[in-house]
Formats: structure tokens, sequence, C-alpha cells
């Protein structure tokens, strides 16, 4: 069940990039042709082009974690062996997860606040919270990740102290 859960998610975050990374893509394009070929220009396309710009890196996180393309110091880690360098990696994939979860937890404080405050965007009349739920989205999903990374390295720590046991 979590197999398929996973599946859902990769596929949920790789189409929301894909479809933010085609908007701004397309919409900036569009921008430059109407600019430089007839002297006009589309008022919300740059807004909408660093909004899907934003959503894209805020989903984006989540998806290099995935990949195992986040950032990590591996120096640190290779410098021990055995169960102090998985504590090491356990330690430093649980102050990851601690960051995800600051990030989803603050920044849905912050977008229920701009829902009740009302404010709207003047160039697209979308109200400003929806721009800003990336924040929250992006950190539930690298928060899911993190969940993944801590399961997979117990789950791995498990198989390796299992076979240590039937040697």
């Amino acid at each position: 069940m979590l197999e398929k859960a996973n599946k859902y998610l990769t596929y949920f975050e790789d189409a929301l990039v894909v479809v933010f990374l085609s908007v701004a893509s397309i919409l900036a394009f569009v921008e430059v042709v109407l600019r430089y070929a007839f002297f006009t220009s589309i008022t919300w396309s740059s807004e909408v082009v660093v909004v899907c710009i934003i959503w894209a890196v805020f989903i984006g996180l989540s998806i290099s974690l995935r990949k195992g393309a986040h950032i990590k110091v591996e120096v640190v880690v290779d410098l021990f062996s055995g169960k102090k360098k998985f504590a090491v990696v356990l330690l430093s994939t649980l102050i990851g997860f601690a960051f995800a979860l600051f990030l989803f937890l603050y920044s849905t404080k912050y977008a229920a606040f701009l829902k009740e405050s009302g404010e709207i965007s003047i160039t697209t009349d979308i109200p400003e919270y929806i721009y800003f739920l990336a924040l929250p989205i992006g950190g539930l999903l690298f928060s899911i990740r993190y969940i993944q990374e801590i399961l997979y390295a117990l789950r791995e720590r498990e198989k390796k102290r299992c076979k240590n046991l039937n040697k």
C-alpha cells in the first residue's frame, strides 16, 4: 500500500512541476514575442511566471529529496562507520524533517493569515494566499519525503541487523 501511495505522490509531484514550468515557459515566451514583435504586453504575465516558478521550486524540494539530490554534508557522514554513521545519517535526516515540518506549519499559519486579510493581487485579482500556498504544500511534500527517508534508513538498519544475527 505504501508503494502505491509513493507512486501516486511521485506522479503528483512530477505533474505539478511540469505544469508550472510549462506555464511559466510558454507565458514568458509569449510575453517576449508580444513585447518585441508587437510592442505590447500582458500586464499580469510576469507575476504569473514568477508564481509558477516559485510553486515549481517548492514542490521540487521533495523531488530533489526523493532523487537523492538534496544537499547533504557527505564529508561529515563519511568520517564515521557502522552505528555512528547510521546515527549521523539519522540525525541529519531528522534535522531536515524538522526544517520541512517548520516550513509546513508556519507557512500554513501565514497562508491562513493572508486568507483572513483578504489581500488580492492587483494585476491578477487572485487572492494572495493562493500564491503563498506553494510553501505549505511544498513543506508538506518535503515532510512526507523526509518521513520516507527516515523509514527507509530504519528499515535498512534492521535488514543489516537481521543479516548479522543469521550469520
